[in-house]
């Protein structure tokens, strides 16, 4: 099986934790979306080594319903950002590449 998950990707912007929290309760539960995995990096406990600065809730998933499945797309697994505008404001290109590299430095 792939390990590929991102080469769709999309990041939502929101003003507060609780904001974040909503919208992953309500994508959890949306009927045509199968969850495959979820990374909190907004957790606390998480270090910078485990996140290299970077937080944000990362969502695994792929839509599951008749259209996904009529285009052959039903597997495909999309991640989904959610994130808050104090961390998209200073998201970068650069800081992307640098995160990539800590990601690749440690086989992820």
């Amino acid at each position: 099986m792939s390990r590929l998950v991102d080469v769709t990707r999309e990041a939502i912007v929101f003003e507060s934790i609780s904001d974040i929290e909503e919208a992953l309760l309500a994508i959890e539960a949306d009927p045509d979306v199968v969850v495959v995995r979820v990374k909190d990096r907004l957790d606390p406990v998480k270090s910078v080594e485990d996140t290299a600065g970077f937080r944000c809730c990362i969502i695994n998933l792929h839509v599951l319903n008749y259209h996904s499945v009529r285009l052959g797309l039903e597997r495909h697994v999309a991640e989904v950002q959610l994130l808050l505008r104090s961390f998209a404001e200073i998201k970068s290109e650069l800081g992307h590449r640098r995160y990539v590299a800590f990601r690749n430095a440690r086989a992820e």
